[in-house]
């Protein structure tokens, strides 16, 4: 009689034992082992009913193993994952901190400058108006460009905030998914 006469669906049972964790060259391995099993049992009756049932009880114990493994190594994955996020969190701040005193330090430049200009205005008030609106402009240039570094900073933030965001979302997802997938 043998295999050749039961019709099994391989393609099936490996992306069952794929979509399990188990690689693909793996689990067609072992589908191509258990139906030699199987067929020597058929073709030379040298196993009974239990013997397969044996065969594939140990199979599937092995199968666990390995998911069982491949679990182990997806949250050791998670674990670094982790740890890189604290890092970039870690890092974020110290860039924050950098930036606040950047634009603490561009903010007393401009009070200073304004001072200088105030000075110079009550000193020269007629002969230097000219140079006074000057002063002016390129003290609003200033404070514009202030506020595009501001903005830009904004930005740099929301959109870190938001990569973070996804990798959190990521993880979760992954997790839930191996804990769904092995329970």
């Amino acid at each position: 009689m043998g295999l050749r006469a039961v019709k099994i669906d391989t393609l099936g049972l490996a992306k069952e034992l794929e979509n399990a964790g188990i690689p693909r060259p793996q689990a067609e391995a072992q589908i191509q082992t258990t139906i030699k099993v199987i067929d020597m049992a058929l073709e030379e009756k040298l196993a009974t009913k239990h013997d397969i049932t044996h065969a594939l009880k140990h199979t599937e114990d092995k199968l666990f193993a390995e998911i069982k493994h491949t679990e182990s190594k997806l949250l050791a994955e998670i674990s670094k994952l982790q740890e890189t996020d604290e890092k970039l969190s870690s890092k974020i701040e110290v860039i924050e901190e950098k930036l606040s005193n950047k634009i603490h330090k561009v903010d007393i430049k401009i009070d200073k400058l304004e001072e200088k200009l105030s000075t110079r205005m009550d000193k020269m008030e007629d002969k230097l108006s000219t140079e006074i609106a000057a002063g002016r402009k390129e003290t609003q240039e200033l404070k514009e460009r202030v506020t595009s570094i501001e903005n830009k900073m904004e930005r740099l933030f929301s959109s870190v905030v938001l990569k973070m965001t996804g990798v959190a979302v990521f993880c979760t997802s992954a997790i839930l998914g191996a804990i769904l997938k092995f329970h």
